[in-house]
């Protein structure tokens, strides 16, 4: 086990094994339930929720997007929504910001934290 890592509960070891079934090989599923399974309560209870909702999450890939928007911290939820606008492998524009721009962004930042 490396440095920094947590083992996995031995009482949601099953759950967690049946919850990645379910991703079906999906790897934005697998990355959004892990990331949803880190950030909650380490009970099978909560992680059987999340398995028995799981499924309609796999079937549509539309809603494992949702998901994963409805889990990221709020400060980039801004970040999350312009870059949807892009499609894949779409050349995304940068520009540089100023100085005025980035004070500002970062006071917002603060505010939302």
């Amino acid at each position: 086990m490396s440095a920094g890592k947590a083992l996995c509960p031995s009482e949601l070891q099953d759950v967690g094994k049946r919850i990645a079934t379910s991703c079906k090989g999906l790897p934005l599923a697998v990355t959004v339930i892990a990331a949803v399974l880190e950030n909650m309560e380490k009970k099978e209870s909560l992680w059987l929720e999340v398995l028995a909702s799981l499924s309609s999450y796999v079937l549509e890939g539309q809603d494992i997007v949702e998901l994963s928007y409805k889990h990221l911290p709020i400060h980039l939820k801004p970040c999350f929504l312009y870059f949807s606008a892009f499609e894949e492998d779409m050349r995304i524009p940068v520009k540089k910001e100023n100085n005025k721009t980035r004070i500002r962004d970062q006071k917002m930042l603060q505010r939302n934290t």
